[in-house]
Formats: C-alpha cells, sequence, structure tokens
C-alpha cells in the first residue's frame, strides 16, 4: 500500500487519478461488450 506521504505527493495522486480513469473505462467497455453478447445470444436463440 501507498505511505500517507505518497498518498500526498502530486505525482501519486495524478497516478492514481489516471489509474482510475482507466478502471473506470475498462469498466464501461466491459458492460457494453457483455450487454451487446447477450443481446446477440438472445437474437441467436430466437431465432433457432
Amino acid at each position: 500500500m501507498l505511505s500517507p506521504v505518497d498518498q500526498s505527493s502530486p505525482a501519486a495522486t495524478a497516478e492514481a487519478a489516471r489509474l482510475y480513469v482507466l478502471a473506470v473505462i475498462y469498466a464501461a467497455l466491459g458492460a457494453l461488450a457483455w450487454l451487446a453478447t447477450g443481446r446477440r445470444l438472445a437474437r441467436t436463440s430466437k431465432e433457432i
């Protein structure tokens, strides 16, 4: 874990913010891909 000294440094804060933004973007992309796959599977199972 980061120590309080690291937490207060601007570089560590910027790095944490960048990682947080990347995590949010990847989570959104994953959710969209999951929803798209679920819809595709539902459509395919209806056609069969």
